[in-house]
């Protein structure tokens, strides 16, 4: 919790570092290309199809039984250690795969995209991108062996290197942009995450995989009758997630301009990172909450969760106050730099409408952390009307009446469906799902 709470902490400190160099080095067209191929590159959860989140919740299950001995390496339960080490290589012959398929559709399909835009010919564009690509498939296909850590209850050192990754990520941005990198700042930023990934996994703990790649497989996950029945809910709301999070950016930079992409892009990175802090409290949690479904301690599960989604709503609501009175003041400042930064956000209102549809999503994350303990995610069929729904009406509003309408579209569909449908069904599953687990036939 310690390090997760320093990661987020760090970003927090270290992103109005990044929008300053961003805004002061990039022209607003360069700093819409910039946000748009992040967002182009979210698209890999078209391929990864939820497999990430089912890893850390089976995981956390088969770790209940086992533990870490002082070489590094893993002891316990035979069978249980004989199930991880199956879901370990199951996983890592599927993101394999699912990186291969997206090298190869991402790197033509964005090539095609941006070939046409407006200012293309007038950027260096074309290597930049091809080498994100790459790296960003490549990190793909290690995020299997981190999830496993992380459902394996190793979040205290993984979290350490995330730390690590989010330094240098930073480092390279501050490096890369006063020196006129431009694009290439997103290839140095996607290099040092690629690099703390494969520290982490290949170096700090090789003797944990290498003991499971060599365990043998007396009882193995089925991919069937375990893994798909939840894989399958996640992958269709992993893949329209895109529509929900991701769209914006390059619907105005195809409608309004790469210079209304950009304002767009900064604006929501600053409002996600704001998410993924005040997330930090839940997060952290998930693994213990796998654990303490397994062991039926719902008393305990209730109190843990309760208590951390309060602490992490009440960071959210502070800290979205604390960003929308920056904002405030630095549209009515006279400071040139501030001037110039407060250009290159969204303007005030369309940012609170932005802030308060974070708000209800924040709150369905946290229920969705508390209902995949179960292994199980009723929250499907909703989860894909709206984001349906949502992609339809950032496209039709955002194309017609840019930042404005698109998140205004965001946030209805957040506060009028999407919430109160959400926590209705954890209300209900919650209540169910106890009452099977503790019945004596469970």
């Amino acid at each position: 919790m310690f390090y997760a709470v320093l990661v987020r902490g760090w970003q927090l400190a270290a992103g109005p570092v990044s929008l300053l160099l961003i805004a002061a080095f990039f022209t607003p067209e360069l700093q819409g290309w910039y946000y748009t191929f992040s967002s182009l590159l979210a698209l890999q959860a078209f391929v990864e199809l939820g497999f990430q989140l089912v890893l850390i919740n089976l995981a956390s299950h088969e770790w209940s039984q086992l533990s870490l001995d002082d070489a590094g390496s893993v002891e316990g339960e035979p069978a249980a250690l004989s199930r991880l080490a199956s879901l370990m290589r199951l996983s890592v012959r599927w993101y394999a795969g699912a990186a291969t398929v997206f090298a190869a559709v991402i790197l033509p399909a964005g090539m095609a995209f941006f070939l046409y835009q407006p200012g293309a010919e007038q950027l260096s564009w074309k290597g930049p991108w091809t080498i994100l690509a790459l790296l960003t498939s490549l990190n793909l296909a290690v995020q299997p062996l981190v999830a496993l850590l992380d459902g394996c209850n190793q979040m205290a050192t993984v979290n350490r290197y995330r730390l690590l990754q989010a330094v240098a990520s930073n480092v390279a941005v501050w490096t890369c942009i006063p020196l006129g990198g431009g694009l290439w700042t997103a290839v140095a930023v996607a290099a040092a995450r690629l690099s703390g990934d494969l520290l982490l996994t290949c170096v700090r703990y090789r003797r944990f995989f290498l003991k499971l790649w060599q365990t043998e497989l007396t009882h193995a996950i089925s991919w069937w009758g375990e893994v798909w029945p939840l894989q399958w809910r996640l992958a269709v709301q992993g893949a329209l997630g895109f529509l929900m999070h991701w769209l914006f950016s390059p619907v105005l930079f195809h409608y309004h301009g790469a210079a209304s992409a950009g304002q767009m892009g900064m604006s929501l990175t600053v409002v996600l990172t704001l998410q993924l802090a005040s997330l930090a409290w839940v997060e952290t949690r998930s693994p213990r909450f796998g654990m303490l479904v397994a062991r039926r301690d719902f008393r305990e599960l209730d109190r843990v969760f309760l208590r951390v989604s309060g602490l992490s709503l009440v960071v959210y609501v502070a800290g979205a106050a604390i960003l929308l009175a920056v904002v405030l003041l630095m549209n009515f400042s006279t400071v040139p730099v501030l001037q110039q930064l407060s250009r290159r956000l969204l303007p005030p209102l369309p940012l609170a409408i932005f802030l308060c549809g974070a708000l209800f999503d924040q709150l369905v994350r946290y229920q969705k952390f508390y209902l995949r303990a179960f292994q199980r995610d009723p929250q499907t069929a909703v989860n894909v009307a709206v984001q349906l729904l949502t992609g339809l009406l950032i496209w039709q509003l955002g194309s017609r009446y840019g930042a404005l309408g698109a998140v205004s579209a965001w946030c209805a569909v957040q506060a009028c469906w999407f919430a109160p449908t959400g926590t209705w069904i954890w209300y209900r599953c919650r209540r169910e799902w106890r009452l099977e687990r503790e019945s004596p036939t469970a």
